[in-house]
C-alpha cells in the first residue's frame, strides 16, 4: 500500500502543471495586431523546463512573432521548438535555472488577423512539463476571438482630406516649393526637402488683365468717335 500511494503522489504531482492564454475572449478588425499570454503554472512542484505548444486557426490568424518570457532560457532543438504557419501550431520551450513552481509568464505571442470570423486559440497535445522525477502532461484552457470585418489602415496613413472648391491653377514649383494657386493668391503645401511651410499671401498671377482692358480701350473709342461726330456737325451748322 505505501509503494501504491508514493506512485499515486508522483503521478499527482506530474500531472500538476496546467497552462492558460489570455486574455480569454478577444475581439478584433481585419488587419489588427492584438497579444495573448501564455501562463504556466506547476502548482507547487518544481518545473525545470515547459514544452509549450499553442494551436491556431491559420486561415485567420498569422502568428507575427513570439516574446519569451523573462527567467526562461529558450530550447532551439528539433521538436522542441517550431513554427508551423500552414497548419497553425507554434511549440516553444524554456528551461529555468532552479525551476519554477508557482504562476510563470512563458511567453507572448502576437497576432495578426487575416479575415473576418471567430475560433478559438488553445494549449496543443505537445504540452509537457519537465520535473526531477521525470516528464507530463500540461493540461491547458483554450482562449476565443472573434474578428470583424472592418479593415484597420497601415500605420503613418492619413485619410485624404476634401479639396477646397475654390478653382485651383496648375500647380507650379518656385525655388523648390510646391505651390497651390488660386485666381488671387497662392498657398505653399510643401518644399523638395520635404520640410513643411505656412501659408503665403502672394499674388498668383503677376499677368495683365486684358478683358478690363479691351472694355477701357471700347469706352475711350466710342467717347472719341462721339466727340468728332460733334464738332463736325457743329461745322456744318456754321
Amino acid at each position: 500500500m505505501a509503494v501504491i500511494g508514493t506512485l499515486l503522489f508522483s503521478v499527482t504531482a506530474m500531472a500538476a502543471t496546467t497552462a492558460s492564454i489570455t486574455p480569454a475572449s478577444v475581439k478584433v478588425a481585419v488587419g489588427q495586431q492584438f497579444n495573448m499570454v501564455v501562463m504556466v503554472d506547476p502548482k507547487g512542484f518544481s518545473n525545470y523546463a515547459e514544452k509549450i505548444e499553442v494551436d491556431y486557426p491559420a486561415d485567420a490568424l498569422q502568428m507575427t512573432s513570439f516574446t519569451l518570457g523573462t527567467g526562461g532560457m529558450a530550447l532551439s532543438q528539433t521538436g522542441y521548438d517550431l513554427n508551423d504557419p500552414v497548419n497553425g501550431v507554434l511549440i516553444k520551450t524554456a528551461g529555468y535555472a532552479g525551476g519554477i513552481s508557482s504562476p510563470t509568464l512563458f511567453g507572448t505571442i502576437l497576432f495578426t488577423a487575416k479575415k473576418s470570423g471567430s475560433g478559438m486559440v488553445t494549449i496543443g497535445g505537445q504540452s509537457s512539463a519537465f520535473e526531477t522525477s521525470g516528464q507530463s502532461a500540461i493540461t491547458g484552457k483554450q482562449a476565443t476571438f472573434t474578428v470583424t470585418a472592418v479593415n484597420i489602415l497601415p500605420k503613418n496613413v492619413v485619410p485624404n482630406k476634401p479639396s477646397s472648391p475654390a478653382a485651383l491653377a496648375p500647380v507650379s514649383s518656385i525655388n523648390g516649393q510646391v505651390l497651390e494657386a488660386t485666381a488671387t493668391n497662392a498657398t505653399v503645401v510643401g518644399v523638395s526637402n520635404g520640410s513643411e511651410l505656412a501659408q503665403v499671401g502672394t499674388a498668383a498671377s503677376t499677368g495683365i488683365d486684358f478683358a478690363n482692358i479691351w472694355i477701357y480701350i471700347t469706352i475711350v473709342v466710342i467717347v472719341i468717335i462721339l466727340v468728332v461726330g460733334y464738332l463736325v456737325l457743329k461745322k456744318k451748322r456754321i
